[in-house]
């Protein structure tokens, strides 16, 4: 890959904290706020991904806590309408 046709190679480039004269104090200020912002973006992801998962699995707990409380009702109904019937005979 040609370094003066790659777009990556063009970005890093003109992102350097160099002493240039002709780069702006904006563009220096830009390059440290990016710089910064992946870096709290790379350690915060791990701890992000975490607790999505956690709170995935504390979602899946429940469902299930609540479907096994649904098919107890359901059978509590069922054998209510069963007891019933046989005593209707």
């Amino acid at each position: 890959m040609n370094d003066r046709k790659s777009w990556l190679a063009r970005t890093f480039r003109g992102r350097r904290l160099d002493r240039n004269p002709l780069r702006r104090r904006s563009d220096r200020a830009e390059s440290v706020v990016a710089i910064v912002s992946m870096a709290v973006f790379a350690i915060a992801a791990p701890f992000v991904v975490r607790a999505a998962a956690a709170d995935a699995y504390l979602q899946a707990q429940q469902a299930r806590a609540t479907a096994v409380a649904t098919r107890q009702e359901v059978s509590a109904v069922l054998n209510r309408r069963r007891m019933a019937a046989w005593d209707a005979e």
